[in-house]
């Protein structure tokens, strides 16, 4: 049974039945494979894809299992940046509330440069990044999490921490702000490998996304607990943590058991689960990907187990009535009988022989 792919591309996926994926994003969303790196260089105006930031020193490449490899040179102040410049607009809060990115090694900062009020003479131009890279496993960005602008802003200088919602404040001023793109970066010799960005509803992915199959489809409870699920999955980053729950329609996912599941080195993950403790019904199972941002589902229906079948009873021998047949009987206990007649007749003419001797 081949298992559905689920693109986590927000907090707001939702999955509709077993076999629809819906972003709560823009009806445009898309998911954007993106050409290998390294992407050319930044020109002015930006270009609308995939570039390198200026000044950038160090390196970048694609590959399938870890996605987009960023690394800084070996100085503390260098620092390598990849940037989209595809024309975003929307508040600068909610679409970073929406965003996320995939680190599936390494770390690696989240970039947004944006122009305050856009056309006027100092546009205070800054690029915003919070203030703590992302790791694996953290693929959101908390609406009260610190930030850092890279220039100044109205009452804040070069590199102040604040939230996201506070510069944007600052930039609002006049005619307010005008987003010029998002992207990552890295720096001080640090290097990140990046599974995928989601920005402005568009999934940019840039490693290869996981497939797999499962049997069998349906299983009684005690099924589930002896002979299990079977799964075969590929493409998730290697040693990954995945995380299996099955859920019902309109509830939480609940961990399938208490066990911890990984990818191997390869992103491959082929093995035999059983549970306990489930109920009969319709679930929805799962299997996601920790730091690739990939998952996978399909119907998982939990029959109950068969009614037990009662042991026969036993089978007595037939009894019979007095006037019966049973000849086996019968003919033992005559047989009984005539011995023992024929040893009194011989005890009796033994006797009578005696008296006449």
């Amino acid at each position: 049974m081949k298992l559905s792919r689920v693109l986590a591309a927000s907090a707001g996926v939702a999955l509709v039945g077993a076999s629809t994926l819906a972003f709560v994003a823009p009806a445009s969303a898309e998911v954007i494979i993106p050409p290998a790196a390294p992407f050319p260089a930044e020109t002015s105006p930006y270009a609308a894809d995939w570039f390198t930031g200026g000044g950038s020193v160090g390196t970048s490449s694609t590959d399938a299992q870890f996605g987009l490899n960023i690394a800084a040179g070996p100085l503390v102040t260098d620092t390598y940046q990849v940037l989209n410049g595809t024309p975003v607009t929307g508040d600068l809060t909610e679409l970073v509330d929406a965003a996320s990115m995939f680190v599936t090694r390494g770390t690696a900062t989240l970039q947004i440069p944006v122009f305050g009020e856009p056309g006027a003479a100092d546009q205070q131009f800054t690029t915003l990044r919070p203030a703590t890279p992302s790791a694996p496993g953290g693929a959101y960005f908390p609406a009260n999490a610190p930030w850092i602008t890279s220039r100044a802003l109205p009452g804040f200088a070069a590199g102040s921490t604040a939230t996201l919602a506070q510069f944007e404040t600052a930039l609002s001023t006049g005619v307010g702000y005008q987003i010029l793109g998002f992207g990552a970066a890295v720096g001080n010799g640090q290097s990140g490998s990046i599974g995928s960005i989601t920005f402005a509803g568009d999934t940019h992915q840039f490693r290869a996304t996981a497939s797999g199959e499962y049997v069998p489809k349906t299983v009684t409870v005690t099924e589930l607990a002896t002979t299990g699920v079977s799964l075969e999955l590929t493409g998730f980053a290697p040693l990954e943590p995945l995380y299996i729950y099955l859920t019902t329609e309109g509830g939480d996912g609940d961990a399938i058991n208490d066990t911890e599941y990984a990818a191997d080195a390869d992103g491959n993950f082929v093995q035999t689960i059983t549970a306990t403790g489930w109920e009969p019904g319709t679930y929805l199972l799962t299997i996601d990907g920790a730091f690739s941002g990939d998952g996978l589902f399909g119907d998982l229906t939990i029959l109950a187990d068969p009614a037990a079948v009662p042991a026969p009873a036993a089978v007595a021998p037939p009894v019979l009535a007095a006037t019966g047949t049973d000849l086996s009987g019968g003919i033992l206990a005559g047989g009984v009988l005539l011995l023992a007649g024929a040893g009194l007749a011989l005890v009796a003419t033994r006797r009578r022989f005696g008296s006449q001797a």
